[in-house]
């Protein structure tokens, strides 16, 4: 198999299971990656950064993969969304509803305002909504670029927790992947989470009780 060419970016916001959602999708030996990347994407020559990170991170000179993975969260990562114009690149959009999400990022073993440090916010709970609302618009904005059904998808969380399979012929279809996804995995080193929020138990299960 040739070198990867394609990209797979997740687009999400936190607490949207994106931990689950990468360990989920690497069960299919057809992707690699390892959670955030934490690239700036301000050009196409960027996703050669990707690549290398990708390929330091599991200590190969060569990935056969057909597609390499990054979970975006954070608009930061984002600053030219035009890249998503380039056809190598797959966009997989998770949505987790907001009454869950709000409650989850304003949760104290998880609160959002720790990734600010330095911010001056008065009101925790109004700055949370306001951050889940904006991150909401620039994924619409995203989506709007791409305008592809043919490289971009929408799946909710509650969709992939309680209708994994439907979800796993879908992903199939979509990417055109030989080989199929998997409910049972093990846990792979996610870049970018310091403090494991979410399962991380091995199979999707766990999840549903979150």
């Amino acid at each position: 198999m040739k070198e990867p060419q394609k990209v797979i970016f997740l687009l999400s916001h936190p607490r949207a299971g994106t931990t689950l959602t990468v360990n989920l999708l690497c069960t299919n030996p057809e992707i690699v990656g390892v959670g955030e990347m934490k690239v700036r994407y301000y050009s196409n020559n960027d996703l050669n950064v990707l690549r290398g990170r990708v390929y330091n991170k599991h200590r190969k000179m060569t990935i056969t993969e057909k597609f390499l993975l990054d979970n975006i969260n954070v608009s930061w990562f984002l600053p030219n969304p035009n890249i998503l114009h380039n056809k190598s690149i797959f966009c997989l959009f998770l949505i987790r509803e907001g009454e869950s999400t709000i409650s989850s990022l304003l949760n104290p073993n998880f609160p959002l305002v720790k990734a600010f440090p330095g911010a001056k916010i008065e009101d925790e709970v109004a700055f949370t909504y306001k951050y889940y609302q904006q991150r909401l618009r620039d994924l619409e904005k995203y989506a709007q670029i791409i305008n592809d059904k043919e490289r971009a998808i929408y799946i909710s969380y509650k969709q992939l927790v309680y209708d994994t399979q439907k979800v796993f012929e879908g992903l199939k279809k979509f990417l055109k992947t030989e080989f199929s996804f998997s409910e049972n995995y093990s846990p792979i080193p996610i870049e970018g989470v310091q403090n494991v929020i979410g399962s991380v138990a091995g199979d999707i299960y766990s999840e549903k009780s979150c």
